[in-house]
């Protein structure tokens, strides 16, 4: 009997999704999702205590500042109270 191959289900876009690799010399951070934007792609350092404590904390603050225009500095936390909003809305 042939194997039957299925689609994927379609993905549940809520915003900007943010996928992060961190590897012994680089963190690649990759945001999608932006609306009426392309991709944004952030290379780290994994290890730069000179410049930041935590290369995806701020591999996510680049991002952020990126799309929001706004300038977040190192060190205060990140509002996260928006995240999984949009997505918590649409399930039940």
């Amino acid at each position: 009997m042939p194997s039957v191959i299925l689609p994927p289900p379609p993905a549940i876009k809520a915003g900007i999704q943010i996928a992060i690799d961190r590897g012994g010399t680089f963190t690649d951070c990759i945001a999608t999702g932006i609306p009426g934007r392309d991709d944004i792609v952030v290379k780290l350092l994994s290890v730069d205590p000179a410049n930041y404590d935590d290369a995806p904390t701020e591999g996510i603050r680049r991002i952020l500042e990126q799309v929001s225009g706004k300038k977040l500095r190192r060190g205060i936390p990140i509002d996260t109270s928006q995240i999984g909003k949009k997505y918590n809305d649409c399930v039940s």
